[in-house]
């Protein structure tokens, strides 16, 4: 079993010319729940709900320090499909690889007198996502 520090995590998003280009260096945080839909089937004399498998879905938090370079990438990629790479483990071979594509549904810009000026995205996947490793 191979463990790791959070710091080690790295994510790429498509750019402008469709190229993926790491934003790992304006994240501080990355959330990644995926699920799936189930459909109750039940009928007269069950015991108990049988459910049958449905669609799968999942979404993608970022957050971090606001800066100019991230804002123009994060404008440009709102309500847009963009594929998306992200390694929990960083991207060494062997190491884990979520990938497909996502749309940016949510891009907020957050001040406080108190702190620093801060962003946060979420990214809807849309299609397939690919679970493997890197290579």
């Amino acid at each position: 079993m191979s463990f790791t520090h959070g710091k080690s995590a790295c994510i790429y998003l498509g750019n402008y010319t469709a190229t993926l280009t790491s934003i790992t260096a304006y994240c501080d945080s990355v959330d990644v729940p995926f699920s799936a839909d189930v459909a109750e089937v039940s009928v007269f004399g069950n015991t108990q709900k049988p459910y049958v498998p449905g669609l799968k879905d999942g979404t993608i938090s970022l957050s971090g320090p606001l800066d100019t370079a991230i804002n123009s990438i994060m404008i440009y990629a709102w309500g847009v499909s963009k594929e998306f790479q992200y390694g929990p483990q960083g991207s060494a071979s062997g190491s884990i690889l979520y990938s497909g594509s996502a749309i940016c549904t949510n891009y907020t810009v957050t001040t406080g007198l108190d702190g620093a000026a801060r962003w946060n995205a979420t990214l809807q996947m849309n299609g397939t996502a690919s679970m493997t490793s890197f290579t």
